[in-house]
């Protein structure tokens, strides 16, 4: 990886570019699912571990169109991932289907009560998850088709990706995303296209993500990168980072992360969606003095 901070001015041209990452999946074998949410099974079949049901957007906005990405990863952390499937949605009624890898990383190990961790990814973020004790070493575990509805935040004025990959075309997950409106003065005018958005360390200035507005009516994103600079630190209790976000170089307020590199395991074998990378927040940016407070990315 060649993810570095930047100090707050030094380069605030820079942009990551957000890149497409092709993958050319088959079908393959598939196990028993034990997943987070609802899930159903239907009748075994001669393949590893499929997924398979509907991609909407959040908020009653209705199936996504055909060819949209879905993606199933496993991940060690933000900077560590494991592609295991891939696919797009085929139909109008956003029906998809994921025929998912059998590769170590992409499969439970150490015993039948033992189970894999996999996200589901869209447009570059982590949208849900699910459990499976598929395993390579039993092949009893294959074949199992499981089905899952998948609800994904679509951004105003924004063109998805798929996984998000740096300069090495490593892929990589944000510590976090940001999105929402920018609103400005007592009026809450939206902001101009092309208004800039930065995300900086509120005791260093260090500069963990850029972003624009989108829209006419102010819609914007950030990706706070995955760096040390930029996450929580790992250790008991909850440990917090104030970054300050800023409108063309006027501070809106604070957001507080608890948000670490690494992927810990909470109760159940789960990690915690408080510390967890990979999330999505909103926060309208509303530059008003009663609108200011203080902002948490639990997501």
């Amino acid at each position: 990886m060649r993810l570095q901070p930047a100090r707050y001015g030094a380069n605030r041209q820079a942009r990551r570019q957000y890149i497409l990452l092709p993958l050319a999946l088959s079908s393959l074998l598939f196990g028993h699912l034990v997943a987070g949410t609802p899930t159903t099974h239907a009748q075994r079949g001669n393949f590893f571990l499929r997924y398979t049901g509907t991609v909407e957007a959040r908020a009653g906005g209705g199936p996504l169109p055909a060819g949209t990405r879905l993606t199933l990863i496993t991940a060690r952390s933000a900077t560590d991932l494991t592609i295991c499937g891939s696919g797009a949605v085929s139909d109008g009624r956003g029906t998809y289907v994921i025929d998912v890898q059998p590769l170590p990383d992409c499969a439970a190990s150490g015993g039948p009560r033992n189970s894999v961790q996999y996200y589901f990814v869209y447009n570059g973020v982590i949208e849900t998850d699910a459990r499976s004790n598929a395993a390579l070493d039993r092949p009893e575990s294959w074949g199992d088709t499981a089905h899952r509805d998948v609800s994904v935040t679509v951004i105003p004025g924004v063109e998805p990706t798929d996984l998000l990959v740096d300069a090495d075309g490593t892929p990589y997950l944000p510590l976090f995303r940001l999105y929402g409106r920018v609103l400005l003065g007592d009026a809450q005018q939206p902001a101009p296209i092309g208004s800039e958005i930065t995300v900086t360390t509120a005791d260093s200035g260090i500069l963990c993500g850029t972003g624009t507005v989108n829209t006419a009516d102010g819609w914007y994103y950030v990706d706070v990168q995955p760096v040390a600079d930029c996450a929580a630190q790992t250790g008991p209790g909850l440990n917090l980072v104030e970054f300050d976000v800023a409108v063309n170089g006027q501070s809106i307020g604070p957001v507080y992360s608890a948000k670490q590199l690494d992927l810990q395991s909470g109760p159940g074998g789960s990690p915690s969606a408080v510390t967890r990378p990979g999330g999505i927040c909103q926060f309208d940016l509303v530059d008003t003095d009663s609108a200011v407070g203080t902002r948490f990315a639990n997501c």
